[in-house]
């Protein structure tokens, strides 16, 4: 199906080009004859592409930006949940949260970088004197904690 839509789009341009082709002609023949300047003639096929074209330029900027604007955002959600689990299996085996987000790792190459957010900052990492809670805070795109893009 999709090969026959090419075949009768193909012929289409064709079709109009040829039409095109001919008045081209014409025209050159009239400007010859009246010693006239050559008009600029473009084929309808190269106006469609060029078209087309400009349109899919134009639309790739919306789409990167919606596609790439959260892209911290979301590696940051996906770190911070597997830390999340991390912890969960940690309080599961000690009953109670680390002292020190550092001990997660545990010589584990995988989790080697898992304590630096999506900026290269250190999490900010505290458990309540208990144990059995903790609070975990990427200080955002500024480093600073406590702004409004910290992300808890």
């Amino acid at each position: 199906m999709e090969l026959l839509s090419e075949f009768l789009i193909d012929i289409y341009f064709f079709f109009i080009d040829f039409k095109f082709w001919k008045k081209k002609k014409a025209q050159r023949k009239y400007e010859k004859e009246q010693g006239l300047p050559k008009q600029l003639m473009v084929y309808p096929s190269s106006k469609i592409y060029l078209r087309v074209l400009f349109l899919l330029v134009v639309l790739t900027f919306p789409v990167c930006f919606l596609l790439f604007i959260n892209k911290d955002q979301n590696v940051m959600n996906k770190q911070m949940t597997q830390i999340h689990e991390l912890l969960k299996a940690e309080k599961k085996q000690f009953s109670t949260y680390p002292k020190q987000l550092n001990t997660i790792i545990r010589n584990n190459p995988l989790h080697r970088n898992l304590t630096l957010d999506a900026w290269g900052n250190a999490f900010s990492y505290s458990v309540t004197k208990d144990g059995t809670d903790y609070n975990l805070v990427s200080k955002g795109a500024d480093g600073i904690l406590n702004t409004d893009d910290d992300v808890e």
